[in-house]
């Protein structure tokens, strides 16, 4: 039995065991390919954000993601997708999702989707509550950065918290400019680049290699640069360009644009810098009437931003008004219409209502009116046909959300069943325990209380055996007793035969009589009974109570015969004869009412 219980035991743990560590392979596997994941769909939201979309929606509907089991990265996902929807001018939809994302991480502290709700609010014009939001992350990041961000190989770094820090320094300078609180603006955009510059990555490694640190300084500085455009101090703005000239043209000197497919983030995040720098240089040398050196700055551009859609398309723009300016509308269109070619291959819906707005600008301008005309009837057929993505994006968004629920639900009910049959088998376990322990223990009574008995009986039959040995004792003892005193007897007699007086004779005779007294039946018999009882109980009870008729001298001689004493010793004990005996013995079988094919011997043994 404790042999099949341990088997038992092992299989159903076996089960148990390999059932967790497929759970346990469930959780890391996604752990391992979390960064694959979210790398491709940030490669994908820059290149196209409609692939992105596609992208994002095919993993969330994926079980294991859209169990509520990885909120991280679920929720990187609906951030990433909320990410996707503001670049395409979509605010709400963009909220819906940033929602979602900030659900799946409640009790944690999210400044990155605190910025994005800040984005959210900017996007639509609230810049109160978006500055509120920029506020609040940024008391964030600062708390962080105190503690101490720590790199892999445990180093302090405030590396995340630096980029989160100047990101909403940065934002709120975007805020004040709508404020119209210009040099607000240029404080906080100051001191975002002091925050970027203090980042102990870009200080500890030349910034040729750092990319990232590099790349995130000269941002900064471009920030700064487009401020003073806006101010018309372009003499400033140059300034900063130098700077971010000095800091990223190495880098993109020793990368071929053919490198913009690499992986590595930080090498496209400088090249799409680089881009817009140069995207203001243009703008710059258009005015200051440099057109040769503002075509080459832009086409450079166009070339650093090709897996960066949405600054592409406006760089198309900042191209086409540029030609413009020279009175050259063919070519300012063709730009326009090469940006239109980017919005559409893209899926950039907003974007292009931007440069079909340009265009027809630019035709009422030239007094192409019939074209504009024609220009304005796309321009409305492009807002219904957005209006229907937008509606189509909401039910689809819907639909995922639905999905995304009943998988969990789903996935809850599993677990709670998973949890009963857990429980269950425990049960199972516990009382086959129990149950097993219950026998073993009561075997091992049994075991015990057999050993007690077997030693009893062993102690019982010494103590019969001392019995019986002291019965026969006693016994012997009477008979020894009785042979001398019938030898005195018998002695006495003779020499009474030798006594010829009378008188003398009969003086010999009380002597002889009391001699021949100890003889007699009774004489020590009660001790002797009480001997025997001890030896066979309930014998003599027995004789008594089925035999009424039977006598104290025939009791005395079934207890004689019960000891296996013969009728020689029996004469001895009773100071009989044997024929007397003998006689007695025949007495004894018709009280007791014995057959003629019974023997006395076997009916007295037999009574136990």
């Amino acid at each position: 039995m404790r042999k099949k219980y341990i088997f038992l035991t092992f299989i159903i743990s076996s089960l148990l065991n390999y059932s967790m560590a497929e759970d346990q392979k469930d959780v890391e596997s996604p752990l391992k390919n979390k960064l694959a994941l979210i790398d491709s769909l940030k490669g994908y939201k820059y290149i196209s954000p409609d692939r992105a979309i596609e992208f994002s929606m095919e993993v969330l509907q994926r079980k294991k993601y859209s169990s509520g089991k990885y909120p991280k990265i679920e929720s990187s996902f609906y951030n990433d997708l909320g990410e996707i929807y503001l670049r395409m001018n979509l605010p709400s939809q963009a909220l819906s999702y940033f929602i979602e994302a900030k659900n799946l991480m409640i009790g944690k502290k999210t400044p990155w989707l605190d910025v994005q709700f800040g984005n959210v609010y900017y996007h639509q014009g609230q810049w109160l509550k978006a500055k509120e939001s920029y506020n609040k992350a940024l008391e964030t990041f600062s708390t962080k950065l105190v503690k101490g961000d720590r790199l892999d190989d445990g180093k302090k770094t405030g590396g995340n918290s630096v980029a989160g820090m100047s990101t909403c320094l940065s934002n709120l300078g975007l805020v004040e400019i709508q404020l119209k609180n210009f040099d607000n603006a240029l404080s906080l955009y100051e001191k975002a680049l002091e925050v970027t510059l203090a980042n102990p990555l870009y200080l500890k490694s030349s910034p040729h290699k750092t990319i990232g640190p590099t790349q995130s300084v000269a941002k900064q500085q471009l920030s700064i640069a487009n401020l003073y455009h806006e101010w018309s101090m372009d003499d400033l703005a140059t300034e900063q360009i130098n700077s971010i000239d000095s800091l990223l043209l190495p880098i993109i000197q020793n990368n071929k644009l053919g490198e913009l497919q690499s992986q590595d983030q930080s090498l496209s995040h400088a090249f799409r810098v680089y881009g817009l720098v140069n995207t203001l240089k243009c703008k710059i040398f258009v005015n200051e009437k440099k057109f040769k050196d503002a075509k080459k700055s832009v086409n450079f551009a166009s070339e650093l931003l090709r897996q960066w859609p949405i600054y592409l398309t406006r760089n198309y723009v900042v191209a086409a008004k540029m030609y413009f300016s020279q009175d050259s509308l063919y070519a300012a269109l063709e730009e326009i219409d090469k940006g239109l070619r980017v919005c559409k291959l893209k899926g950039l819906g907003s974007q292009s209502l931007i440069l079909l707005q340009l265009k027809m600008d630019f035709l009422e301008k030239s007094n192409l009116n019939k074209s504009a005309l024609n220009v304005a009837g796309v321009i409305l057929e492009k807002r219904k046909e957005i209006d229907v993505s937008k509606m189509k994006g909401i039910i689809e968004s819907v639909e995922l959300k639905t999905d995304l629920y009943n998988s969990r639900n789903q996935l809850v009910k599993a677990q709670r069943k998973q949890r009963v049959l857990q429980i269950l088998i425990g049960l199972i376990l516990i009382g086959s325990g129990l149950v097993v322990l219950f026998f073993r223990n009561k075997k091992k009574s049994s075991e015990q209380i057999a050993i007690i008995s077997k030693q009893e009986n062993k102690i019982a039959k010494v103590e019969l055996k001392m019995k019986e040995a002291e019965l026969m004792n006693l016994s012997t003892y009477e008979l020894s007793k009785n042979d001398l005193l019938s030898n005195i007897v018998k002695d006495l007699e003779y020499h009474m035969t030798l006594i010829s007086d009378t008188n003398d004779q009969k003086t010999l005779k009380p002597l002889r009589k009391k001699i021949q007294g100890f003889i007699d039946e009774g004489v020590e018999w009660e001790d002797y009974k009480v001997q025997f009882a001890m030896v066979h109980p309930n014998f003599v009870e027995y004789l008594t109570s089925n035999n009424p008729e039977i006598t104290n001298g025939d009791i005395k001689l079934c207890c004689y015969l019960k000891m296996n004493m013969n009728t020689k010793d029996i004469a001895q004990l009773f100071g009989l004869s044997v024929r007397a005996i003998e006689n007695k013995r025949y007495r004894l079988r018709k009280k007791l009412a014995l057959t003629t094919e019974t023997s006395l011997i076997s009916f007295i043994n037999g009574i136990q």
